[in-house]
């Protein structure tokens, strides 16, 4: 923001227009032939330096210079002008940039971070309201027309596979659209929390994190079911999406504030890139449970609903009345790649393959993060690669066991 700042007040001082295609007043370099020489001249310390740097290259050759050079067929009167303008840019900039020059921990004033948001979640209750009484299969090419069309990578089937077809995700918004008179109501309520409560939640996190600087989209819509919060690989990008939908039928009546559920969210946007590329059962311990710590830690007062903790059947206290069997299962698992792992560990509502509580894995990597914590901040923790993160799990889960032994 303040590198551009001041490259508008560059521009301003020696009478250059905006658009890129003004031609320059003067240019003195060989790239004066290029109708935007002019304003490359001057942006090439502005806007494609880093600000250390851009400091570097003025003290060593002096802002006046690079004005001069630009405008020294100028008359005098002008060329002085630019030099004035420069040497209070120059002060302006050290002052400014003092501080992004040095190398210290980040800091909330030194992020401009935003969320580029698209929400449409309300342009469905919208439609589901205004076709009441129609054909479904009118309702189904309304929907397709309306609401699909804003974001047809996510509606669309191509992204489920070759077995996919447009039949099938017609027969998904069929069902959606009957299924939602019933929450018509919450989800509406639903819909107003978020706009109010996304934006807060999201400068809360920054102030934590304040070196989170996201580059995914974030979608918020009905989600035909498919999902209360995650990320989406479309069109060869993650994006964050949010589903009302999901969010009013998983969640539990007990929560009255998804701020925990939106940090959980957000914290995946910005651990996964940190942690990299990293497939063991270990790996999804680890992202989900950090991401329920994360968000214990973001909002102290959350109880064991708002963290999704009881997700399905009271999870947590199931696992809890089963910690040592439950360890010992995940122990034997950590390194595996085997989806069946991985599905017994965090899926829900399919068939059962053991007597442990389904979902635990949020629980357990909730367990294993806290015991990390004792030792490591979670700015830390966030940021550890997998290489390193991987033997502190393993060696936590093995205390773990080691704590549950002697309880048991």
């Amino acid at each position: 923001m303040v590198a551009e700042f001041v490259g508008e007040i560059a521009e301003g001082a020696i009478g250059l227009k905006a658009k890129a295609k003004a031609k320059p007043r003067m240019a003195a370099t060989s790239n004066a032939t290029r109708p935007d020489a002019h304003r490359r001249n001057l942006g090439i310390l502005v806007r494609g330096t880093p600000p250390s740097r851009w400091l570097q290259i003025h003290a060593a050759h002096g802002a006046t210079n690079v004005y001069v050079r630009n405008l020294r067929r100028e008359t005098m009167a002008t060329a002085k002008k630019a030099i004035a303008i420069g040497l209070t840019m120059l002060m302006y900039g050290a002052c400014r940039f003092a501080i992004a020059a040095a190398p210290t921990a980040p800091t909330a004033q030194a992020t401009a971070s935003t969320l580029d948001v698209h929400n449409i979640s309300g342009d469905f209750l919208t439609f589901w309201d205004a076709t009441q009484g129609k054909p479904m299969a009118e309702r189904v090419a309304i929907f397709k027309r309306d609401i699909a069309a804003k974001f047809p990578d996510f509606y669309g089937f191509a992204r489920f596979g070759d077995k996919a077809t447009q039949a099938f995700r017609d027969g998904t918004i069929e069902k959606s659209i009957e299924a939602f008179g019933p929450i018509r109501d919450a989800y509406a309520a639903k819909v107003k929390m978020i706009d109010e409560d996304l934006p807060r939640n999201t400068q809360v996190f920054l102030k934590t994190f304040p070196d989170f600087h996201p580059d995914s989209l974030v979608w918020i819509l009905h989600s035909l079911g498919e999902m209360d919060g995650g990320t989406r690989v479309i069109d060869g990008k993650s994006v964050l999406i949010f589903g009302v939908d999901g969010m009013v039928t998983f969640h539990s009546d007990k929560v009255h504030d998804e701020s925990a559920f939106f940090h959980h969210e957000l914290f995946h946007v910005y651990h996964e890139p940190r942690l990299g590329p990293c497939e063991e059962t270990w790996c999804s311990l680890w992202r989900e449970g950090l991401a329920v710590y994360a968000s214990s830690k973001l909002d102290p007062d959350a109880s064991e609903d708002e963290l999704l903790l009881t997700l399905p059947d009271n999870m947590a206290a199931a696992t809890r009345e089963k910690l040592l069997p439950s360890l010992l299962a995940l122990k034997g698992v950590l390194m595996s790649k085997d989806h069946a792992a991985y599905a017994d560990l965090f899926n829900f509502g399919g068939p059962k393959t053991s007597d442990l509580p389904q979902r635990r894995g949020y629980y357990l990597g909730f367990l294993v993060a806290q015991d990390l914590g004792k030792t490591y901040d979670l700015h830390t923790l966030a940021n550890m690669p997998a290489v390193r993160a991987q033997p502190l799990v393993s060696k936590a889960v093995d205390d773990l066991i080691a704590k549950a032994k002697v309880l048991d």
